[in-house]
């Protein structure tokens, strides 16, 4: 295929827009003209025609494959799956810098490759409350007796002025992740690390799928029985939704599986009708072939696709890679050809994944319903940078080729108090906006 100089690229403006809207979807387009993407698991044929996508390996062939399995089984073959994949890691990475926030995905990943290889722990936390998981992330060192580095994340360390994802197709860093990337280089070269391990994509893979899918999806595979009425109550728990909502949505997908799109979700929030007009109708490639699968499984594949679509926003300059053992194939594949209501058994969230890492792991990390968030950091950063977030989307790229609503904006920027999410989706804007600069 052509070379594309960098003083030869065009920013596809339509690609950006995509982008702005859907993220965490991996299109062919990018946001470069002439720069296509090729989806995990494709290979591009190029011939008379031009050039063909095609899936030559397919998630969606391994979903409901296991459908036998007893709970216990499935558990069973999880904790293998993963004791191998992490031997397989670390044997290419035998010393791993592993960022472990003091969630349960990150602790499996930490215990696991200490069986294995040597392991060094990095914890980031912030000075807010909801931000500060020290406490857990700790109990994991004492666990597998080791220390733990904690590294204070500071906003004033922070330039908004720069996109380290500039020289990529997309702008896909994102600005607080600068502090998290510098801390740890330095701590990866001090400990002489070959490479970053990162719990990344847990959520993802097991199953995290909040909605009464699954409910529908073991109506189909049992028929009217006792498990109907114990699988909907462990939704209840999970979810905090009352009973009569997780019947009446499972039922609504039962008369109506076509209700149930391969679409993509898009955040149209402060996007200029013009951009949301073009928005594409792409859907992810895996979706595209598991037209026929039931809808948790649907919305399990699209999780993971998502999932993997965060994987490179992390350590962007490091020459050490950056792995996601919680993402590989074995663990995607296992995963995919379990029964989806295994994952809210017994009332909890993942529950097939603290299940498999019981005897290893110490029973509050196990059974840990909350995570540690950084909207402190972000509030922090929008504070210190905003009139310069404002004055950049005003006299930026983005308005001048109508991807935002700039009346919005600054009826956003006049308010006192801004939400959370609009203060993330805000820096969001700014993000990609200095993306842009860097191309044009």
């Amino acid at each position: 295929m052509t070379k594309i100089l960098a003083s030869q690229a065009r920013i596809d403006w339509k690609g950006v827009a995509d982008c702005l809207m859907a993220s965490d979807l991996r299109e062919h387009r990018t946001c470069i003209e002439q720069i296509i993407e090729v989806a995990p698991g494709e290979m591009v044929v190029i011939d008379t025609d031009g050039p063909h996508h095609q899936l030559f390996w397919d998630p969606s062939a391994f979903l409901g494959r296991n459908d036998e399995y007893s709970f216990e089984e499935a558990a069973e073959n999880l904790r293998k799956v993963l004791n191998q994949v992490l031997a397989t890691w670390c044997a290419r990475y035998p010393r791993a810098a592993v960022s472990a926030s003091g969630g349960f995905d990150s602790s499996a990943i930490a215990e696991l490759a200490t069986r294995h290889g040597t392991v060094e722990l990095l914890h980031f936390y912030t000075r807010s409350p909801g931000g500060d998981e020290r406490a857990y992330a700790e109990r994991l060192a004492n666990h597998l007796d080791k220390t733990v580095r904690c590294e204070c994340s500071e906003a004033d360390s922070i330039d908004v002025t720069e996109n380290r994802s500039g020289f990529r197709p997309r702008p896909s860093a994102c600005s607080f992740t600068q502090v998290f990337d510098d801390a740890s280089e330095r701590f990866a070269t001090a400990i002489d690390a070959c490479a970053h391990f990162n719990g990344g994509g847990g959520d993802n893979v097991f199953g995290k799928l909040h909605s009464a899918y699954p409910l529908a999806e073991l109506y189909r595979h049992t028929g009217l029985s006792r498990s109907l009425v114990s699988t909907a109550i462990n939704i209840c728990d999970v979810t905090g939704v009352e009973l009569w909502s997780v019947f009446r949505q499972a039922a609504q997908v039962i008369w109506n599986p076509g209700r149930i799109a391969a679409s993509w979700p898009r955040q149209t929030e402060l996007m200029a009708s013009s951009a949301i007009s073009m928005a594409s109708n792409e859907s992810h490639p895996w979706l595209q072939s598991a037209k026929s699968a039931g809808p948790g499984q649907k919305q399990h594949l699209r999780n993971i696709a998502r999932g993997i679509a965060t994987t490179d926003y992390l350590n962007i300059r490091s020459t050490r890679p950056t792995i996601y053992p919680l993402l590989s194939q074995p663990v995607i594949e296992l995963c995919l050809s379990i029964p989806t209501w295994f994952w809210f058994m017994g009332g909890r969230d993942r529950a097939l994944a603290r299940t498999a890492m019981q005897p290893f792991l110490p029973m509050p990390i196990i059974n840990r319903s909350t995570k540690g968030a950084f909207d402190g950091l972000l509030y922090q950063i929008f504070a210190l940078n905003r009139d310069q977030i404002f004055r950049d989307l005003n006299d930026g790229t983005l308005v001048s080729h109508k991807l935002i609503d700039m009346d919005q904006i600054t009826h956003l920027q006049t308010q006192d108090a801004i939400s959370a999410s609009q203060r993330a989706r805000i820096l969001q804007l700014h993000e990609t906006e200095i993306w842009c600069r860097n191309w044009c």
